[in-house]
Formats: C-alpha cells, sequence, structure tokens
C-alpha cells in the first residue's frame, strides 16, 4: 500500500502569527477540493520557508464539494498555522486578505515547495529595485522546458543580485518566462496588484488569473524586470483537475491521481511525505510529481 506519515511525528517548529501587523507579507493559498495536496503544500512550504516568523498571515481560501468537507475538516485541524476562509464572496475574499500588507505571496494547492527560500530576502529586494514586478518563485535558471504548450524555452540572460537572487528583463522573453502575473508561487507588492484588480470582476482562481495576466502590459514600461531564485524554490504539480473553467489546460491523467481516489487514501490517514521533495530542481514550473 502506500506509505503514511503519521500525524504526531510531523514537524512543529511552524508558529505564523495568526494577525501580526508588523510583518509586511501575507501569504494567500487557494484551494478546491485537494486536502491531500493542500497538506503537502502548506508542509512543504514551511518546510522550505527559512523564516515563517515573517510571514504575518496565511490565508487558505477554499471551496469544496459536500464530499470534501470532512476530510477538509480534519485538515484544518491539522493545520493552526493557517486561516481558513470558505469562499463566499471570491473577489471581497481576496480583497480582505490583502489588506494591511505590503507584499503577498500567491498559491495554489497544487504546489509543492522543494528549496529554501526566505520572505524576509525576497521582501527586502523588491523595496531595493523598484523597477521589479516580482518574483518568481518556480521559474529559476533551470526551468528550460514549458509544460503547457510541450515545447523548450529560452532561459533569459539574468544578473545575479546576491542571496542566489537573479533579477532578467521579463518583456523580452517568452512562454513561462513571459508570464510574469500568475497565483501559483509568486510575491508581489499589494498595491501593484490591487491597482490592476480592484475595480475589476472575477470570481474564482482561474478568472483572477486571467484578468492579470492580460493588465501586464500596464507594467512593461515601468517594472519591466523580474526576479527568481537560481533554483526554482517550487513547481506546480498538474496531476489532476478539479475545475471547469480552463479545460485547455494541460494536466495528468494518472488514475491513480484522481482527486476522489486522493480523497479516499487522505481519509485512510495516508500523507504525501513532503520532504522527498526537497532538493529537487525543476526544469520545468509544471512537472507532475510522484506522491508515492
Amino acid at each position: 500500500m502506500f506509505p503514511s506519515i503519521e500525524i504526531s511525528t510531523r514537524p512543529t517548529r511552524w508558529d505564523i502569527p495568526k494577525e501580526d501587523e508588523d510583518n509586511r507579507t501575507v501569504v494567500i493559498v487557494f484551494s478546491r477540493n485537494r486536502p491531500l495536496q493542500l497538506d503537502l503544500c502548506l508542509n512543504s512550504l514551511l518546510y522550505c520557508c527559512l523564516d515563517p516568523e515573517n510571514i504575518g498571515q496565511l490565508f487558505v481560501i477554499y471551496k469544496n464539494d459536500k464530499e470534501y468537507i470532512y476530510a477538509f475538516n480534519t485538515l484544518i485541524n491539522e493545520h493552526p498555522e493557517a486561516t481558513f476562509i470558505a469562499e463566499t464572496d471570491f473577489k471581497q475574499n481576496v480583497l480582505d486578505c490583502l489588506k494591511n500588507r505590503q507584499f503577498v505571496v500567491f498559491v495554489t494547492d497544487d504546489t509543492i515547495f522543494c528549496n529554501p527560500f526566505s520572505v524576509q530576502d525576497i521582501a527586502k529586494k523588491l523595496d531595493e529595485y523598484n523597477r521589479v514586478l516580482g518574483f518568481s518563485l518556480r521559474l529559476s535558471c533551470h526551468t528550460s522546458y514549458c509544460y503547457p504548450l510541450n515545447k523548450s524555452q529560452n532561459i533569459p540572460m539574468m544578473d545575479d543580485v546576491g542571496n542566489g537572487i537573479m533579477m532578467y528583463f521579463w518583456p523580452i522573453t517568452e512562454l513561462d518566462f513571459f508570464y510574469p502575473l500568475e497565483l501559483s508561487s509568486s510575491v508581489y507588492r499589494t498595491e501593484d496588484i490591487l491597482k490592476i484588480i480592484e475595480d475589476k470582476d472575477f470570481s474564482n482562481p482561474n478568472s483572477l488569473e486571467a484578468l492579470m495576466y492580460v493588465q501586464i502590459g500596464a507594467f512593461i514600461n515601468s517594472k519591466y524586470c523580474m526576479m527568481c531564485y537560481k533554483k526554482s524554490a517550487a513547481f506546480a504539480a498538474p496531476n489532476n483537475r478539479v475545475q471547469n473553467v480552463a479545460p485547455d489546460n494541460r494536466f495528468g491523467n494518472k488514475e491513480e491521481y484522481d482527486p476522489e481516489r486522493l480523497l479516499i487514501i487522505y481519509e485512510n490517514g495516508i500523507r504525501v511525505d513532503h520532504k522527498k521533495f526537497y532538493g529537487m530542481i525543476p526544469k520545468s514550473v509544471h512537472v507532475e510529481a510522484n506522491y508515492f
């Protein structure tokens, strides 16, 4: 059968304040019908984050079908470090989470963190370089393959700005590098995000990301750089699909990773070991992961 992780043996060092206004960064995770994958996402995030104490608040905005409610309640009890928000008005939920924070880390529940990153280092770089639009935790000097289009991509010329952080000029890039505004694992100034979404309509993560992408032109002459680590700190694992808003998005089709099968696995007390991905160097921002 599958290897399990006993809840009692999981790390307990993660101490994120529920409400700390002194810390400038908020993390917002979007989730639907993926308790097993969300558990892996949260565990890997806080394992790879070198300074979780510098996260002001960790929100999970979620929407679940009724058959996932029991498992999700279990997950909520297992993750006291997070503040869980059942989706009501999606736009207002997002705007409320952005209040009083200078930086936001957007994350989706199929994201796996695989290398160390520092919230404080990223915030300091965004303070220092006002021409930088954001910081991608998933791009790197190694992400030479574009999974959605199944083709190779050129890695742009990058400048080393210290602490393993690279900077590049995004308007002349292609494919994943020419996608500077996204939700799976990137950091932005809250004021930049609010500028492009506050007076627009969006109702789910897909429509929010689409809205952000069509407005990249607003920054092309003013914030024309992006940052990333030399090695990706995260990647998205498109092992399944839980929405029909973007039916053309590529995803894995292995039967064992069907959301309903993963639900049964989760309800049986089995968890994915986040440590198995630590040190991985993804060649793409999307990698179909082997959970077990």
